[in-house]
């Protein structure tokens, strides 16, 4: 079916009353007050709902459920004029699926933008290389995607259709793209990909559009893409989550890169819980001339695993990441901020949480270029390494500083670092500023290879350091920096170490009357009690031993004897008692029970 001047598909039950209004001028067409109930409209087969024009005009669709399998809807702007009547409404009472292949288009062939694409539905399936998309073809701006669903919203990708499945918004020439947002209760993307990212040549001026959504459950896994990179000159969109929670697995990945001379866009990220697993990723990256963008994450509590959130840049500044976390837990995890080469400054990263735990996982900022590798700021209540780094690395210029305040420092098998590797870049700075701090095997290190090494300040109420823990701010061929640490209690000054050596148990075991008698002297000990001592120190406690009276008389006796004076007490316990006890007789060198 096509028609240049708009398509109207309606589905409808029974009506309510009189007449339906049928509105084909800007205002969406709403019919919920005029019929109680609507159909279902079905697009099989090849089916083609197309509409273009001068101005473009718009296929509207209301009914009950809505399936498109094989099938397509396009409306195009062919002209050079702008119309709000271009685009793609649809509003359906149940769900809506779009399924092998089917497509739902609205583009701009021109100078002219292109329309909007509205969907609303209860529930909402695209599912195996089918599409919901706009493009800006010539010069005029593709359209918005508006994605509205009363419960879920599922993309579902299948086997070599993975970057073909999903909702787009792609901008070729000097054209924008349009915003993509989607909202529901659930939305879950098994593969497929939420893309405004230009589709074009770098000598081509196209603006990628921003990915809002608002959900109360987000969930990415095998490989799903969230992507508003951009290739030109122009910065790429922003990409903003807001949600209940949030799972990244399976490689998933959420994205807003440069490959060309604009900057990379941001990612914003608000929501209760947020996991990250399995390789996914969270990243800002500028493969060309733009910096990188930023990071920025709030969460009531943040776990990773296997996983990694970054910013990198090859030619100029590396992005800063932003993390506002209640409980943050790294496992086998990276968080870095990298310049590789030229002379871009490396990313800063800002830490701000109650708990954060690292386990084999690493907070860098790097420099590989000239550019001096970026801060790291780390503010928490309580901070956990075990067996992992904060680090900031200069390979040709100065390293970055590192600070961090907290209630709690522990460091087991552990570094916290600020080094320059090469040239005469000077050590990064370390301050640390903790009620107690203890390092356990660990390095704490500032130190250059031509250049000054760097200073580390450390203020604590109490440290306790052992003997394996290292803290230098030395420099292999320039100026040493200082270590100072300030500490109203140093814990080190009032243990030692134990001896590594433990005493052999056959020195222990020796008889100690032997000499006694030999000189013809008896001695005992006895130790009495319901519990007792190893007899060596390799064999294990003995047993408990309950006093049973042997009768009710007996224990009645027993009671009695309970409440006279000591003294009475003592001399009319009765004997019936059992009492566990431990003799050792100098005389038969043997442990007896009385």
């Amino acid at each position: 079916m096509s028609a240049s001047d708009g398509i109207n598909l309606i589905s409808v039950g029974t009506a309510s009353r009189g007449e339906v209004p049928i509105d084909t001028g800007t205002r969406p067409l709403d019919l919920t007050d005029d019929f109680e109930t609507f159909g279902e409209i079905e697009l099989l087969d090849g089916t083609s709902l197309s509409t273009s024009n001068n101005g473009g005009s718009r296929i509207v669709i209301r009914g009950g459920q809505l399936l498109v399998d094989r099938s397509l809807m396009t409306s195009i702007n062919a002209g050079n004029i702008d119309s709000l009547q271009a685009g793609i409404d649809i509003a359906v009472t149940g769900s809506l699926r779009l399924t092998n292949g089917s497509v739902v288009v609205s583009a701009a062939r021109r100078a002219g933008s292109g329309g909007s694409i509205s969907v609303t539905a209860h529930d909402i399936f695209i599912e195996h290389g089918s599409s919901i998309a706009t493009f800006g073809l010539g010069t005029g701006s593709a359209g918005d995607v508006r994605v509205h669903a009363d419960a879920s919203v599922t993309v579902q990708a299948s086997e070599g259709n993975e970057l073909s499945t999903g909702i787009f918004s792609y901008a070729g020439f000097d054209s924008e793209a349009g915003v993509i947002e989607v909202r529901a209760d659930r939305f879950v993307m098994n593969g497929g990909v939420i893309g405004t990212s230009p589709n074009v040549e770098p000598s081509q001026r196209p603006r990628s559009g921003n990915v809002e959504i608002v959900v109360g459950h987000l969930m990415l896994t095998d490989g799903a893409r969230i992507d508003s990179s951009t290739e030109s000159n122009f910065a790429g969109g922003t990409i903003t989550v807001q949600a209940d929670t949030a799972s990244l697995t399976g490689e998933s990945v959420i994205t807003a890169g440069t490959t060309g001379a604009g900057d990379a866009g941001d990612i914003h990220i608000d929501v209760d819980r947020l996991t990250l697993q399995d390789g996914s990723e969270i990243t800002s990256d500028s493969q060309g001339e733009g910096d990188a963008g930023l990071i920025q994450i709030t969460a009531d509590e943040m776990r990773m695993s296997d996983s990694l959130v970054t910013t990198s840049a090859q030619q100029a500044n590396g992005g800063n990441i932003v993390i506002e976390s209640g409980r943050l837990h790294l496992q086998n995890s990276f968080i870095t901020a990298t310049v590789n080469e030229q002379q871009g400054e490396g990313g800063n990263i800002d830490i701000n949480a109650d708990l954060m735990v690292l386990e084999d996982s690493e907070i860098t900022s790097e420099s590989r270029g000239t550019g001096d590798a970026g801060m790291i700021e780390i503010t928490a209540n309580e901070i956990r390494l075990l067996n992992s780094t904060v680090t900031t690395n200069a390979q040709q210029a100065n390293g970055g500083n590192i600070v961090i305040k907290s209630s709690l420092l522990r460091l087991h098998h552990s570094a916290i670092t600020a080094t320059v590797n090469e040239q005469q870049g000077a050590g990064g700075n370390i301050d640390i500023n903790s009620e107690l701090v203890v390092l356990e095997n660990s390095e704490i290190i500032a130190r250059a290879s031509e250049g000054r090494g760097g200073n580390i300040d450390i203020v604590a109420k109490a440290l306790l350091a052992d003997a394996d823990t290292v803290i230098d701010a030395s420099s292999d061929k320039g100026i040493n920096g200082t270590v100072n640490i300030d500490s109203i209690i140093d814990l080190n000054e009032n243990v030692n170490p134990l001896p590594r050596r433990f005493a052999e148990p056959n020195l222990l075991l020796k008889e100690p009357c032997a000499e006694h008698l030999r000189g013809g002297q008896v001695s005992s000990f006895v130790l009495s009690g319901r519990a007792g001592i190893p007899a060596e120190p390799s064999s294990g406690l003995p047993s408990l031993m309950v006093d049973i009276p042997e009768s009710a008389s007996e224990e009645k006796e027993a009671d009695s004897a309970a409440h006279l004076p000591p003294s009475q007490a003592k001399a009319g316990a009765p004997q019936a008692w059992r009492q566990a006890s431990l003799a050792y007789d100098c005389q038969h060198t043997a442990g007896s029970v009385q």
